[in-house]
């Protein structure tokens, strides 16, 4: 099995020194088999490893220390973002708030108000994730860099919730203006809404969403 944890921690003194319960969130509802793979390599590891992919399990996960014991969870967006962020970009001319954006290869062109400066540029791929309820409402999440990230909160987040309230949890991709992403990545959804009112924003749906498959 294929494990891919966080660089940054690779260094991390060991923290486990003792003799560590691994249990699994039982809300993964693991098969027996992968579970006992994950708990086989968690307990290997020399530290703590934080957010970690592995080719066991569809979706990325995380280790934390609860209650004396180390606990296997689905990982947050946040997390996985830790896990994928490569950095070096100092040369580029924005201020990204970590990993640049892929571009689309197409230009975006848009318009604050009517009869305003038209604007083109290059766009970028920005992916959220939604969580969709029984009722017909919906929870909207982060836009991030990372297509695994937005991913990851939507399964984490419909995790967090009845099972019963949860229609299904979906990526959903966006195409962007390369300038306004940093904004947007730092703002989140109130800067989603204001770029929304532009004349032609330069933030827009670009696919179709798919679904993120969740336990039974």
């Amino acid at each position: 099995m294929t494990i891919i944890v966080c660089a940054s921690r690779l260094s991390v003194p060991s923290t486990l020194n003792g003799d560590f319960a691994v249990r699994i969130d039982p809300r993964l509802q693991m098969p027996e088999n992968v579970a006992a793979q994950i708990h086989d390599a968690v307990g290997s590891m020399s530290s703590l490893p934080g957010p970690f992919m592995a080719s066991a399990f569809a979706e990325p996960l995380t280790v934390e220390m609860r209650d004396g014991d180390l606990w296997v969870r689905a990982a947050t967006g946040d997390e996985v973002t830790e896990l994928l962020t490569s950095g070096g970009y100092e040369d580029d001319d924005l201020d990204w708030p970590g990993d640049l954006a892929d571009a689309t290869g197409h230009v975006i062109t848009w318009q604050e108000y009517s009869g305003g400066e038209v604007c083109m540029e290059p766009g970028c791929r920005v992916w959220s994730g939604e969580v969709i309820l029984q009722s017909g409402k919906g929870v909207t999440g982060p836009f991030y860099v990372h297509e695994a990230a937005a991913r990851a909160w939507a399964f984490s987040t419909a995790l967090k919730l009845s099972r019963a309230e949860v229609f299904e949890a979906q990526v959903v991709p966006y195409t962007m203006a390369r300038s306004a992403a940093p904004g947007l990545l730092r703002l989140g959804d109130p800067e989603s809404r204001r770029l929304m009112r532009f004349w032609e924003s330069p933030l827009r749906s670009w696919g179709v969403p798919y679904p993120v498959r969740l336990p039974a």
